[in-house]
């Protein structure tokens, strides 16, 4: 019996040594250069863009959305993506337009890769009109130094982060993703997702903020508008408002802690299961 579970046992070591060989080969083999292993092979396309525009539209499938400021003054649109996967690009009306256009076959959707494909846009202003981002499965990223007078993205499985200024209307929403947005200031804000994360910092509305979740947390801190509306399912609420506000919360299985006694825009905030604690800025919690 101790013979045999012996010759198991080397048996096992022998299929151990012989199989890290093969893998110390194959890596060898492709000069241990482990990106040449990812079976979606990225390409690079770049579209210069010399037309004026004051508004921007971007229709993006599975690409991570990226609007950055040009390094020289000129306008450009970079795709790093899939091969049979480009962009269309175009300015009419004013209005920039890009548009994901996808040729792959129906079973090359199936392969994976860990690089995610990425659509930037080089912006050569600092103000636009108008910003709309749909996405299906992206992230969206629009950085701080740019200024809209109106914004609104959709994704779907993507996460949001919006730094940017928006004078008018801002709306985000996503179904799985995650959403932050710090330092704008809107006259209306709306954020909705399914099951992602709502953080909001310093968000200064002079009207209507709604933040609304299923399954995931809002958190602000330092925020403020002229009224609140503030729901989630499962999640939680937290944070800091910068002025008093006349609390309405609803929870059936959380705890509350507000602000008592206050005057001022009314805040609503409501949570199933979920705990509520908000709290004016500068106050220590109790």
């Amino acid at each position: 019996m101790k013979k045999a579970k012996k010759t198991v046992l080397l048996a096992a070591s022998a299929c151990v040594v012989l199989g890290l060989i093969i893998v110390t080969a194959g890596f060898a083999a492709l000069d241990f250069d482990i990106a040449k292993l990812n079976p979606v092979r990225l390409t690079e396309h770049s579209y210069p863009v010399k037309e004026t525009f004051d508004s921007i539209l971007i229709e993006s499938g599975q690409c991570n959305v990226c609007l950055l400021p040009s390094a020289d003054g000129s306008c450009e649109v970079v795709c790093r993506a899939a091969e049979n996967l480009s962009s269309h690009v175009s300015v009419k009306d004013g209005v920039l337009t890009v548009q994901e256009s996808d040729e792959r076959a129906w079973y090359e959707h199936l392969l994976g890769g860990w690089e995610r494909m990425r659509l930037e846009i080089m912006l050569p202003q600092s103000a636009y009109q108008s910003l709309t981002i749909t996405s299906a499965s992206g992230d969206v990223q629009v950085p701080e130094g740019f200024r809209f007078a109106n914004a609104q993205i959709t994704t779907a499985s993507g996460g949001v982060s919006f730094l940017a200024e928006v004078e008018g209307t801002l709306s985000v929403q996503t179904t799985s993703g995650d959403i932050s947005a710090a330092k704008a200031q809107p006259q209306n804000l709306q954020l909705t997702t399914a099951s992602g994360r709502i953080a909001l910092d310093r968000i200064i509305s002079t009207g209507a903020l709604r933040a609304e979740s299923v399954s995931g947390d809002v958190i602000l801190q330092g925020c403020d508008a002229d009224s609140l509306h503030i729901q989630t399912v499962s999640g939680s609420i937290s944070g800091t408002l910068l002025s008093q506000k006349a609390f309405e919360t609803t929870t059936a299985s959380g705890s509350v802690r507000v602000p008592s006694g206050g005057s001022g825009g009314r805040c609503e905030a409501e949570t199933v299961s979920g705990d509520i604690a908000l709290y004016l800025s500068g106050e220590q919690e109790r």
